[in-house]
C-alpha cells in the first residue's frame, strides 16, 4: 500500500531546496509547517509577482497524488493540520491571552492609581482648606489682640486722671487762726455775753468745718470710686489682652501643624499623580505596541499569522477531502476567517481609560501645568507680635513636575543632605562617620530608610535602631522597646528628654528634626508627624563626634541591635519642614513591592521599574499569611484566599485572588515559570 509521508507533502508544497535545508538543520517537521505558512502568506499577499499560480498549483499537485495513496495522504495532512493547531494556532491563542492579561494588568494599575490619586487630591484639598480657614481665624485672633492692645492702652490712659484726682483730694485741713476770746470783768455781764458769743462763733466754725469736710469727703469718694472702676477696667483689659494673645498663639501653633499636614498632603498627591502618569504611560505604550508591527504584543502580526495558519489548514483540509483546489477554494477559505470568533477580541477598556483620564472628572493632568487646590494661600508674617495687616492672601496653584523627582517645588528639600550614609550591601546594619564638625547642640534633621524584619516585633530586649555621636550622655539615639509594647520607644537625648510613645513598626522611613532655637524634637514616620517634645535648657543634645551606628547597639551591654536593617541615612545640618521630610525620603533607597506580569521573574519585574530585586537571602520575603496579605495590600490587590505553596522558589505568588507563601524554601529573584504571577520586593 502506497503511503504519503510529511516529507512528500513538504517536497510538493515547499520545494526540494527548502526541504533539504530543513533536514540539514534538524527542523524538518517544524520547517514543513513554517515554510507552508510562508508560502501561503506570500500567496495571500502576492509579494512575488507572477508566482501566485505556481503556489496554488502546489496545492493542486498535492491533491493529484496517486489515487491509491489517498488514505495515506489524508492521514498525513491530518497530522500536519494537528501540528499547525498545536505549534502555531495554540501559541497565537496563548499570545493573545497574554496580551489581554497585560492589558488587564495595566488598566487595573491605572484604575488603582486613579483612585489613589483622587483620594489624595481630596485629602490635599481638605488639608488646604483647613489650613486656609485656620490662618483666617489666626488673623482674626491677631486683630482681636490688636483691639485688646488698644483697649488696654485706652484703659491705662483713662485711669490716670481719676486716680490723680483721688490722690489730690485724699487730704483735708482747715485753720482758725483768727479765733480768739477776751472780756472785761469791769463791765457788768460783759464776760458772760462775750463767752456766749464766742461759743456761737466756735459752733459756727465747727459747723463750717464739718460741712467743708463732708463736701471734700464726697468729692474724694467720687474720685476714689472712679479710680477703682478704671483700675478694674484696666485689669479687665489686661486680662482680655492676655487671653486674646494666648488664643492667637494657640491658633498659630495649630495652623503651623495644619500647614505641615497640608504640605504633606499636597506632596503625597503629587507622588500619587506621578504614579498615575506612569500607569497612563505604560498603558499608552502597550497600545502602541499592540497596534504596531514587530512587537510580541502586535495584534496585527498575530491576526496575520492566525489567518495564514487557518487558510493553510483550510486548503490542506480541502486537499484531504478531495475538493476542487482553485482560486475559488482559496477565496472560500479566506471568507471563513473570523479571528475574533476563534481567538477572541482584545478588550482595551477604552471607556475605563477615558474615565480615568477625563479632564472633566480629574482637572489635573500629566502635563507641566498648574494644579489648583483650594485656590489661594496665605503669606503668614513671622515674629512674636506681627501686624494683622501683614497676613496677605493671594492665588495658589503650584506647577506640577511630571518628570521631576519632586512633584511640586514645595516638596523639594532646600539643598542636599550634609551627608549620605549607605551600607555596602542593599540593606544592612553598619557603622559610618559623619564628616566635618560634630553636630553638637546645633539644629539638624536625620532621615533613615529601613526595613523591619518579621522577627523584630518579637525581640525580648531593647533594640538600637540608630545612634549619632558618642556612646554616652548627650548623644542622640533611636531605641525601640518592642518587648514592652510595640509603641514604646526612646527617641532623643541619651540620658535626657526623649519621646517615649510612637508607632514605628513596619515603617519604611523614619525621620527626626531638632531645632536648637526652640529645643523642639520631632519624630516623623513615613512622612507623618507622630510625636514631638520640647527639651529643657539643661537637656540640649550634645553630640560630641560624628560616629554613626546604624542598627548596632550603642555600647557593650546585654541589649541588642536592630532586628531589621537600614538602606541608608541622610543627615541635614538644618531643620527640615514636614514637606521637605517627604521629599527627602525620596532621596533614599527604599524597598517597594511590585506585582509582576504573568511569567516574569522578580529580576525582570524590578528591572522594568528601574530597580533591583532584593537578594535571595533577604529576610523580608513574605513567609506568613499575615505578611502575604500585607504585601498584596501594598500592590493594590486583595487575597481572597491564602495558602502555603513554594513552587520552587517563586513564592510569594498571586493567582486569581489566591495568595501563596512559603516557609520552607528561600525565594529566588530569578525564578519564573509559565504564567505564574510573582510578588517582588524591589529596591
Amino acid at each position: 500500500m502506497v503511503r504519503v509521508s510529511n516529507t512528500i507533502i513538504s517536497l510538493v508544497l515547499v520545494g526540494e531546496a527548502t526541504w533539504s535545508a530543513a533536514m540539514r538543520t534538524g527542523l524538518a517537521n517544524q520547517g514543513t509547517v513554517g515554510q507552508m505558512m510562508k508560502q501561503m502568506r506570500d500567496l495571500r499577499k502576492g509579494t512575488r509577482a507572477g508566482e501566485d499560480n505556481e503556489r496554488l498549483n502546489k496545492f493542486q499537485a498535492l491533491a493529484q497524488i496517486t489515487p491509491g495513496a489517498q488514505e495515506s495522504l489524508k492521514n498525513a495532512l491530518s497530522s500536519v493540520i494537528t501540528d499547525i493547531d498545536k505549534n502555531v494556532i495554540a501559541l497565537i491563542s496563548d499570545a493573545h491571552k497574554d496580551t489581554q492579561t497585560e492589558i488587564d494588568n495595566r488598566i487595573h494599575a491605572l484604575k488603582l492609581s486613579t483612585t489613589k490619586t483622587s483620594d489624595q487630591k481630596t485629602n490635599a484639598d481638605a488639608a488646604d482648606k483647613q489650613w486656609l480657614d485656620c490662618v483666617e481665624d489666626e488673623k482674626q485672633k491677631r486683630i482681636a489682640v490688636e483691639t485688646a492692645t488698644s483697649a488696654l492702652r485706652q484703659a491705662q490712659q483713662d485711669l490716670i486722671k481719676p486716680c490723680q484726682d483721688r490722690d489730690a483730694s485724699s487730704a483735708f485741713s482747715t485753720a482758725a487762726d483768727e479765733l480768739s476770746f477776751s472780756c472785761d470783768f469791769s463791765k457788768h455781764e460783759n464776760c458772760p455775753v462775750q463767752l456766749q458769743n464766742f461759743k456761737t462763733q466756735i459752733a459756727n466754725l465747727i459747723a463750717g468745718v464739718k460741712s467743708d469736710m463732708q463736701q471734700k469727703e464726697a468729692t474724694y469718694a467720687g474720685f476714689k470710686a472712679e479710680c477703682a472702676a478704671k483700675q478694674t477696667a484696666m485689669l479687665d483689659a489686661k486680662q482680655a489682652l492676655s487671653d486674646s494673645t494666648a488664643a492667637w498663639q494657640s491658633k498659630r501653633e495649630q495652623c503651623i501643624s495644619k500647614h505641615e499636614d497640608r504640605g504633606v498632603s499636597i506632596c503625597l498627591f503629587g507622588s500619587a499623580l506621578h504614579g498615575k502618569c506612569s500607569a497612563i504611560a505604560a498603558y499608552d505604550s502597550l497600545m502602541l505596541k499592540i497596534d504596531a508591527e514587530g512587537s510580541v504584543y502586535s495584534h496585527q502580526d498575530r491576526v496575520e499569522e492566525w489567518e495564514t495558519a487557518t487558510i493553510t489548514k483550510c486548503m490542506l483540509d480541502a486537499v484531504a477531502n478531495g475538493k476542487q483546489i482553485d482560486q475559488a477554494a482559496l477565496t472560500t477559505c479566506e471568507q471563513s476567517l473570523d479571528f475574533g470568533g476563534a481567538i477572541g477580541v482584545l478588550e482595551k477598556y477604552k471607556a475605563s481609560y477615558d474615565a480615568s483620564t477625563s479632564s472633566d472628572k480629574y482637572p489635573y493632568t500629566c502635563a507641566a501645568e498648574s494644579v489648583k487646590f483650594f485656590g489661594s494661600t496665605w503669606e503668614v508674617p513671622q515674629g512674636d507680635a506681627p501686624s494683622s495687616s501683614d497676613y496677605i492672601q493671594h492665588d495658589f496653584a503650584p506647577n506640577f513636575r511630571p518628570a521631576g523627582e519632586f512633584p511640586f517645588a514645595l516638596c523639594s528639600p532646600s539643598g542636599q543632605p550634609a551627608y549620605e550614609s549607605r551600607p555596602e550591601g542593599k540593606c544592612a546594619t553598619y557603622q559610618d562617620k559623619l564628616p566635618g564638625a560634630a553636630l553638637g547642640s546645633n539644629s539638624h534633621s536625620t532621615v533613615m530608610s529601613l526595613e523591619f524584619h518579621p522577627e523584630s516585633s518579637n525581640a525580648t530586649k531593647r533594640q538600637w535602631i540608630l545612634n549619632i555621636g558618642q556612646s554616652g550622655a548627650g548623644a542622640e539615639h533611636w531605641l525601640w522597646n518592642a518587648h514592652a509594647g510595640e509603641n514604646r520607644v526612646q527617641f532623643g537625648r541619651w540620658n535626657g528628654g526623649q519621646i517615649g510613645v510612637a508607632e514605628i513598626n513596619n515603617a519604611k522611613v523614619i525621620a527626626t528634626t531638632y531645632d536648637s532655637s526652640t529645643l523642639t524634637y520631632k519624630l516623623y514616620v513615613d512622612g507623618a508627624l507622630k510625636a514631638e517634645r520640647t527639651q529643657s535648657e539643661d537637656q540640649r543634645l550634645d553630640i560630641k563626634n560624628g560616629d554613626l551606628k546604624i542598627g548596632l547597639k550603642g555600647y557593650n551591654n546585654n541589649e541588642i541591635g536592630f532586628e531589621g536593617c537600614g538602606y541608608g541615612v541622610d543627615i541635614y545640618r538644618r531643620v527640615l519642614t514636614a514637606e521637605q521630610i517627604v521629599s527627602a525620603a525620596q532621596n533614599l533607597p527604599q524597598r517597594t513591592w511590585l506585582l509582576g506580569a504573568p511569567g516574569q521573574s522578580c529580576d525582570q519585574t524590578c528591572q522594568h521599574a528601574e530597580r533591583t530585586c532584593a537578594e535571595d537571602g533577604w529576610p523580608g520575603w513574605a513567609i506568613s499569611s499575615s505578611s502575604i496579605e500585607a504585601v498584596a495590600e501594598e500592590v493594590g490587590a486583595v487575597c481572597k484566599s491564602v495558602r502555603e505553596r513554594c513552587d520552587k522558589g517563586e513564592a510569594p505568588l498571586l493567582d486569581n485572588g489566591e495568595c501563596g507563601f512559603c516557609t520552607t524554601q528561600k525565594p529566588q529573584c530569578r525564578k519564573r515559570y509559565g504564567t505564574r504571577t510573582r510578588l517582588c520586593p524591589c529596591l
